[in-house]
């Protein structure tokens, strides 16, 4: 049971990592458009 729970944890770390880099990613390129 603590196997899947984990596994979970991860998927859920992976998503709010991958989330929160897509998140700086936009907000890079939102900047540079204002720059232009």
């Amino acid at each position: 049971m603590s196997e899947i729970i984990s596994a979970t944890g991860l998927m859920r770390l992976a998503f709010s990592l991958a989330a929160s880099s897509l998140h700086g990613a936009s907000q890079v390129i939102i900047e540079k458009a204002k720059a232009i």
